[in-house]
């Protein structure tokens, strides 16, 4: 049992795992998930930067657009 755990441990704690616990890790497995999505439509802008927006947008202290517009109207 002990072997067992140790050897989780060491595959939890590797440093390719650890880097995707990271931001930029994390965005960057995001817009791997992104990039499979099939994009139907023809446009310029692929999907994926699409979807990469959105989730920027909602990484703002603010929860939306509107409310961000409106405190920096404030300032």
């Amino acid at each position: 049992m002990q072997a067992i755990l140790q050897v989780w441990s060491e595959i939890l704690m590797s440093e390719p795992f650890r880097n995707q616990l990271s931001a930029p890790g994390l965005l960057s497995e995001a817009r791997r998930c992104f990039e499979q999505i099939p994009d139907n439509v023809a446009s310029s802008i692929p999907l994926a930067d699409h979807l990469m927006s959105g989730l920027a947008l909602f990484g703002f202290k603010y929860p939306s657009l509107l409310q961000f517009d409106k405190a920096r109207g404030d300032v």
